[in-house]
């Protein structure tokens, strides 16, 4: 299946649907939310969904989702004479699942010239969709009352985000006790599906490390003498081949640092150490500024230190939900963070792990490394 066969799956940017699609036999691909939203609005409208298929279709072996069966990719084979309907903005990374003779729709977006100037490199080269908060954030982050947004694209660096941006106080009511029993529960109330212990226990924990160790090897062939993990929540995420190393976490929540790691609680501390490696995983994803972080990390960087950048690569392919990653990137912005920000960009590309991407900076000494 090629990206350019792939139909769209509504006719307007209002999200009316194609009519092709209640003509057919249909299966959503993808569970969780946005399977459970399409889901919703094709039986609204009078369609019928026959299954969801999803890459942990054995999550769901026992209750199903929605009521009905999940079925894994490898399966779609005996599914050819239905359409398949991409739930997900990050189609591209599963088209290799379906088949080529299968019919296929997915959100393509509706792009409207925007007014906005990109949060990370300042052009207006921008271009916007209409957008929304998702129901979980929607109660939790503002009350009831969210605002409204756009999903905004920015064709030089390729980062997307929200056109709202939150306030400190709204970030303060979503991240208060983060991910602890009380987050938990709301948070279930509307994705029933989600685990905290599945995407964040000891297990998720032990892959990012082996993700992160796997990927900084070959450019960190030595043990750091001393580490700081910006944003690093207690110091988890640390690969355990540096255990032997100073280990510093700077993390504004105040969480308690797992054993053997150091908490640093304010940057005029932090710049007194002589950093070996400062790492930053998954948190540009969910701050209104990452502008701001990333030149926080460069002062705390001297000609020596290498800065590990980890986030999860996001298209800005369709008509999305913002949820708590109110940011998108892709590869092409690891490039140009090195290009605004004057690092060196030593090594940059995919994770192991489904989605992830990283990169190795250090301080510009002689222009970019391609």
């Amino acid at each position: 299946m090629k990206i350019t066969e792939v139909e769209h799956l509504y006719t307007d940017r209002n999200g009316t649907f194609n009519p092709d699609i209640f003509d057919e036999k249909v299966i959503i691909y993808g569970c969780k939310n946005s399977g459970k939203h399409l889901y919703d609005r094709i039986q609204k409208a009078g369609g019928q969904v026959e299954a969801f298929v999803d890459r942990r279709a054995e999550e769901y072996e026992k209750t199903g989702f929605c009521g009905i069966k999940v079925i894994p990719p490898f399966k779609l084979n005996s599914y050819k004479t239905y359409s398949v309907i991409i739930s997900f903005v990050f189609w591209p990374q599963i088209i290799e699942d379906i088949a080529d003779d299968m019919k296929v729709y997915a959100d393509y977006p509706f792009w409207e010239k925007s007014g906005s100037r990109c949060i990370l490199c300042g052009c207006n080269e921008t271009v916007s969709v209409r957008s929304g908060f998702v129901p979980f954030l929607q109660e939790r982050m503002f009350l009831g009352n969210a605002p409204e947004t756009d999903w905004v694209h920015c064709r030089n660096c390729e980062v997307s985000f929200s056109s709202y941006r939150p306030t400190e106080e709204e970030f303060g009511r979503l991240y208060s006790g983060y991910r602890g029993e009380e987050y938990s529960k709301q948070r279930k109330i509307y994705e029933p599906w989600y685990d905290n212990e599945l995407l964040f226990g000891e297990e998720a924990t032990e892959k990012r490390r082996r993700d992160a160790f796997a990927f900084c090897h070959d450019i960190i062939d030595h043990v750091p003498k001393a580490i700081l993990d910006y944003g690093g929540d207690r110091g988890q995420y640390i690969p355990k081949e540096w255990d032997h190393s100073e280990r510093y976490v700077y993390e504004v929540s105040g969480n308690a640092p797992i054993d053997g790691v150091k908490a640093i609680d304010n940057l005029e501390n932090a710049m007194q150490f002589d950093w070996d490696l400062i790492m930053n995983c998954h948190v540009l994803e969910h701050v209104s500024d990452p502008g701001e972080i990333i030149c926080n990390i460069r002062s705390l960087m001297n000609d020596h230190t290498l800065f590990y950048l980890e986030l999860p690569c996001e298209f800005a392919t369709g008509n999305m939900s913002v949820h708590e990653h109110i940011n998108g990137f892709t590869k092409r912005t690891l490039q140009m963070i090195g290009e605004k920000y004057d690092l060196d960009v030593l090594k940059f590309g995919n994770l192991d792990c489904g989605g992830g991407i990283a990169a190795i900076y250090r301080r510009r000494t002689c222009g970019l490394i391609e």
